[in-house]
């Protein structure tokens, strides 16, 4: 939520995460349970609804913020600058 706030907001955002938090640009996203019956479906059904809710919330954020809201993944995860952390 802070991260969508400041995208909103229009200030500068930094996300830092590993791989799994930080979903790469790309569709279809890949599937980490692929193993699992459905979760490659129940995964996309996820993000369709994903996407779906962040349109409705921009409509309700104020008129000044409409046009920076992020209306999709690739827009609320991949702000301005992103620190990806990894071990080895």
């Amino acid at each position: 939520m802070a991260l969508y706030a400041a995208r909103s907001a229009g200030l500068h955002a930094l996300a830092i995460g590993h791989g799994f938090e930080l979903p790469p640009s790309r569709e279809p996203r890949p599937c980490f349970t692929p193993w699992f019956e459905g979760s490659i479906v129940r995964a996309l059904e996820w993000e369709v609804l994903l996407t779906r809710s962040l349109v409705e919330l921009a409509q309700l954020v104020p008129v000044v913020w409409r046009t920076k809201a992020p209306t999709s993944i690739d827009e609320l995860y991949h702000p301005q600058k992103i620190a990806l952390c990894a071990w080895p």
